[in-house]
């Protein structure tokens, strides 16, 4: 039997994990016996429970503010012992952690002592501050080797032990058969991806009282796109990449160089007079004057970003170049002054426009393409055509020339693909790909053997990244050299975490 532990049940997680959960739970023998959430969101969870009909006999828990509040990053001793008597109590052996980014690294690190199983959402950690504090950039990378460092020696006692994160791309249809794809020019050529460009808008747009009030995706935390949606981006790409090297490459380090639009930025793009103009009644919706809002917002995270990065070998030579241009703020259909009572994830003009164009030297070019011109999907065409609910084609040029059994030019859709369109308001792909992730979760508990993409030691690049990432536009803020390699994030971080970073192994080995 898997026992599982909801921690956290918000909107992403009543969309997702738990509707997964209760649809396909007993297919794994899996079953939620508890769900923990804070006191403020008692009421509309009750009426969640109650309209899906949870079984009665699941246990709830309502922290207050006081007891949920994180002492020097970890859970008070309160709340772990609560923790741990609920898992005594109901034989928890697995957790979903599906809180606010900032304690996710506290909950993982409880489970993991606790030796029980565990699928997060990302990012693996969220510190507050990042984009003016150096010590918060280093936290992202010193949680995450924490994390991969307790979980390799709990899964030396328990081999098998698994703990997987949300990067639902890693799970998609599309990106497997783009990474089949790849791996066959590679084994035919020795080319292994030599160029890449990614994009990802989410097409919302918020008001400039909005980027202060909200906590949904916020900004006022001090982080932003790169730990929202933007993480999805980098870590697949970075997985693609990784992956064409096989055997023949081998990857020392990378590059990276950041640009990112902070709100004061996007204020002087889109300037306060413009709102008015647009907008009859914006002035009711104002409370903060233009230099309380540039003061608020010299602190806070990114709203838009550009990463150009740089794989290198050991010798310094590089093996592919990206680019990286995650974006919030694109074509939406938002035309409302105020976001009070909506479905902030998927009811305020949010449209989703993805792209990722990927070449393998002379041989292959791969260009997939997924856009939405609306946000709820219209019956009244058809949903998998360009600007569509479903839309997602990958156009597929190869070097017919060279290798005359290949085809010049292929197009493959959804339709092609064995893609399972979930019933509901607005689901998309993307939503099948995390249902996969977290069957996957539960099918490997029970059969370690299962193949799992999204291991918490497969993550070390990827966070690697994102914290240089943050460190190249701290660095441009502090008008120092903005280039900043991974390699030196995360050995900065492993200094600072433990002392076995003496050691000669390399900081790669990790996964």
């Amino acid at each position: 039997m898997i026992n599982v532990l909801l921690i956290g049940l918000g909107p992403h997680a009543r969309r997702i994990q738990l509707p997964i959960l209760l649809k396909d739970g007993k297919t794994y023998s899996a079953s939620v016996k508890a769900i923990i959430d804070l006191a403020s969101q008692e009421q509309i969870i009750k009426t969640y429970l109650k309209d899906k009909n949870v079984d009665s006999s699941t246990e709830l828990t309502f922290l207050s503010a006081k007891l949920a509040q994180l002492k020097q990053g970890e859970l008070s001793g309160e709340l772990a012992d609560h923790l741990d008597s609920l898992v005594e109590r109901h034989d928890i052996n697995a957790v979903f952690i599906c809180t606010e980014p900032v304690y996710h690294t506290p909950y993982a690190k409880w489970a993991l002592r606790k030796s029980l199983h565990v699928f997060m959402d990302k990012p693996i950690s969220a510190p507050l501050h990042l984009a003016t504090s150096s010590k918060a950039v280093s936290q992202i990378t010193r949680d995450y080797l924490e994390l991969a460092q307790l979980y390799r020696k709990q899964r030396q006692a328990h081999p098998g032990l698994v703990f997987e994160l949300m990067a639902q791309r890693r799970y998609h249809p599309a990106f497997h058969e783009m990474d089949r794809l790849i791996r066959e020019v590679k084994e035919r050529t020795g080319v292994p991806i030599t160029s890449f460009q990614s994009t990802h808008c989410d097409g919302q747009w918020r008001m400039p009282d909005e980027i202060v009030d909200q906590d949904y995706h916020p900004y006022n935390q001090g982080y932003g796109k790169c730990l929202h949606s933007g993480y999805h981006s980098i870590d697949i790409t970075n997985w693609l990449v990784r992956r064409s090297y096989g055997e023949t490459h081998t990857l020392k380090d990378i590059e990276v160089f950041a640009n990112f639009v902070y709100p004061n930025d996007f204020i002087a793009q889109l300037p306060l007079d413009t709102y008015h103009q647009l907008f009859n009644d914006f002035a009711r919706y104002r409370k903060y004057p233009p230099e309380v809002l540039a003061e608020k917002y010299d602190s806070f995270g990114e709203i838009d970003t550009q990463i150009t990065t740089a794989y290198k070998d050991g010798k310094g030579r590089t093996l592919t170049v990206g680019q990286l241009g995650l974006l919030h703020t694109g074509f939406g259909q938002r035309d409302w002054p105020t976001a009070e009572g909506r479905d902030l994830y998927k009811g305020n003009g949010r449209v989703r426009h993805e792209a990722h164009y990927l070449v393998q030297g002379p041989f292959q070019t791969i260009y997939f393409q997924s856009l939405q011109s609306e946000e709820i999907l219209n019956e009244q065409v058809n949903h998998s055509n360009v600007g569509g609910e479903y839309h997602l084609d990958i156009h597929v040029f190869r070097n017919s020339k060279m290798f005359p059994e290949w085809k010049a030019y292929e197009k493959i859709n959804l339709n092609d693909l064995s893609i399972n369109i979930l019933e509901g308001y607005s689901r998309g792909h993307q939503e099948d790909a995390r249902r996969s992730a977290v069957l996957t979760f539960l099918k490997s508990i029970q059969d370690p053997t299962i193949v799992r993409y999204s291991d918490l030691l497969d993550q070390d690049f990827s966070v690697g990244l994102i914290g240089a990432a943050y460190r190249s536009a701290l660095h441009r803020k502090q008008n120092l050299n903005p280039l900043v390699q991974v390699s030196d994030e995360l050995n900065q971080s492993l200094r600072e975490t433990t002392s076995q970073a003496k050691t000669k192994e390399s900081v790669y080995a990790i996964s």
